[in-house]
């Protein structure tokens, strides 16, 4: 639909519901060769589709026959075969290759069929440059007059390095090593790569892959001429990790992905007559997702660094306009989604009349980890406490000095949600020329809640009031929570009353068939994506995070206290004194 979102289509598989309902985007479709056909209506849409208001794919996979079929495929993308674009200097280094086939035949002649196919993919390709700077070998002895100097600092002035202890300019730009912060050597001189200029620059590629399977299975049965029954499974992989030698830590800084997502659709067609046929399916899909960094990546306590570090695999520091290691986003984790999605509906032909009604019921999971900043997020980028500046964030770094340190404990999700709907439709021919297309879907807003019941709702009026929770009594002032007066599961209420009605004119001005005038209108809702509740079970008691600028034991001991205070922090700072309504909590701390 124009001005629709990215995410508003409903995506149907063999007529089961096939959409990831963390950000609502397709689940994989299967390769071309395993489908028969698929179609895709956009605008204002019949009452049987529902879910999202953008548009509706429907792909159709391929059955068995009573005689042999099948295929054998390879296509081949390699820049030595392929014409060099016109503007381009050099031949496309892209090298893809996607291979397979199908096959499909009878069991039982004229009653059971199969139908089965698989598709690889292997990607791979020269990886864009990516530029960083890092010490070089002056630096390390402690000399920044070239890297500070007008040939190095963009805009061709220099700076002078100053001393976050006096505020003064260290002489000649040059800094004691021995004042090198020794968890800062341990990486720049052990996991980063050597500078290739005198100002530091570095040119690297971040490997990518891609590499992909697909399986498909399917088996039809014809019971009678008015009895049909099929059943249909899928499965795709794909892998895209990410990569660390041993040497260059710079290459490890996207998220390695590995992923598998898995439908199975059973589908009953029944005919009680030529002019009422009855269709049910019930669709289970599952997709995991494990995001994560290099396996054998390193983390803070590896440097010697003094925080928890739960995740033997994770770093993420970033030194402003030098270099970043690792990322915010490369922290290992899972995000699976299950979903079970029941249909029914049932056509009718009287007369004039074509009429459809059914049901839809779809039950979503979200259930995540994320570790996040468990281990710590270390940034320097040269100012230090009260907002004094060395002007250097490579120096800041290189003496220990943190502008910030963040640690939290992980963040978890276990979403449910609901979405119910029934619809009836009815398309009438008044005349040749003439149809009027009308229907009503009934759709109500079921707000996604957590199993665990984590989540709080801030009152501005209870605020004002100074009324404080029965749940967590000793939470602040305004903080709300599950099991108080008039917080739903879901900390939104449900909207039970959305009615969607459709109507539409077709009007076939010579009633030959060959040319129509549309016009239609219709009220459409959408369903939100599961994400959109991720950040409720991070708030306290169920997550903490402790963000302290410019830490004074720097990058060695970024809890003056030792790890401990951050230990004793992340318990719960809020004691539930009533039952949870439902389940317990389970407290998690690095």
């Amino acid at each position: 639909m124009p001005g629709g979102q990215a995410n508003a289509v409903n995506w149907l598989l063999d007529g089961g519901d096939n959409n990831d309902s963390f950000t609502n985007v397709n689940l994989p479709i299967p390769f071309p060769d395993a489908l028969q056909e698929f179609s895709v209506q956009t605008g204002s849409l019949p009452a049987r589709f529902g879910l999202h208001p953008g548009a509706v794919v429907n792909a159709v996979t391929k059955s068995g026959t009573n005689s042999w079929h099948g295929s054998l495929f390879e296509f081949l993308r390699n820049g030595d075969v392929n014409a060099r674009n016109f503007f381009a200097t050099v031949h496309d280094n892209l090298k893809r290759n996607q291979w397979g086939g199908t096959a499909g035949s009878k069991i039982i002649r004229d009653k059971l069929f199969f139908f089965g196919g698989f598709q690889g993919m292997r990607n791979r390709s020269d990886p864009p440059q990516t530029t960083s700077y890092v010490p070089t070998t002056a630096v390390l002895a402690g000399d920044f007059s070239t890297i500070d100097g007008s040939g190095c600092v963009s805009g061709g002035v220099g700076k002078s390095v100053l001393d976050p202890t006096t505020g003064i300019a260290f002489p000649n730009n040059r800094i004691p090593v021995s004042r090198f912060n020794q968890q800062a050597l341990n990486l720049v001189t052990k996991y980063l790569p050597a500078a290739q200029t005198a100002c530091g620059k570095v040119v690297y590629g971040i490997p990518t892959f891609g590499d992909e399977e697909q399986v498909i299975g399917r088996v039809d049965w014809v019971r009678n001429s008015k009895h049909s029954f099929f059943g249909r499974y899928f499965i795709d992989n794909y892998r895209n990790p990410s990569i660390f030698d041993g040497k260059n830590l710079l290459t490890a800084a996207v998220a390695g992905n590995w992923e598998r997502a898995q439908t199975l659709t059973l589908g009953d067609t029944y005919s009680f007559s030529g002019a009422t046929l009855n269709s049910s399916h019930a669709t289970a899909t599952r997709r995991r997702n494990d995001r994560g960094a290099p396996p054998n990546a390193i983390n803070p306590q590896t440097l010697g660094i003094n925080v928890p570090s739960p995740v033997p695999n994770y770093l993420n520091v970033g030194v402003t306009g030098y270099f970043g290691v690792l990322c915010g986003t490369c922290a290992d984790a899972h995000f699976n989604v299950n979903s079970l999605h029941l249909a029914d509906d049932v056509d009718l032909i009287r007369g004039k009349h074509r009429i459809a009604f059914g049901v839809d019921y779809v039950r979503d999971q979200f259930n995540s980890i994320n570790v996040f900043n468990s281990n710590g997020s270390f940034s320097a980028n040269g100012q230090y406490v009260n907002g004094k500046t060395m002007n250097d964030a490579l120096a800041a770094f290189m003496l220990g000095v943190l502008n910030d340190f963040v640690q939290s404990s992980s963040l978890q999700n276990a979403t449910r949600g609901t979405v119910f709907a029934l619809y009836l439709q009815d398309s009438i021919k008044l005349s040749p020329h003439l149809t009027v297309n009308g229907g009503l879907r009934w759709d109500p807003t079921l707000v996604p809640y957590d199993y665990f019941d984590r989540g709080v709702s801030f009152s501005q009026a209870a605020f004002n009031a100074g009324q404080r929770s029965s749940v967590y009594t000793n939470a602040p002032a305004g903080l709300m929570f599950y099991g108080d007066p008039g917080i739903p599961r879901g900390f939104q209420h449900n909207h039970l009353l959305n009615l969607s009605p459709r109507i539409g004119l077709v009007w076939d001005p010579t009633g030959s068939g060959q040319q129509t005038i549309r016009v239609s209108s219709a009220i459409l809702r959408d369903t939100e994506e599961m994400f959109y509740n991720e950040r409720q079970t991070t708030n306290a008691p169920y997550g903490t995070t402790i963000d302290d600028p410019f830490p004074a034991g720097g990058l060695t001991n970024p809890w003056p206290a030792g790890p401990e205070a951050f230990r004793s922090r992340c318990p719960r700072p809020f004691r539930r004194t009533t039952p949870s309504p439902t389940r317990r909590y389970t407290w998690t701390c690095p």
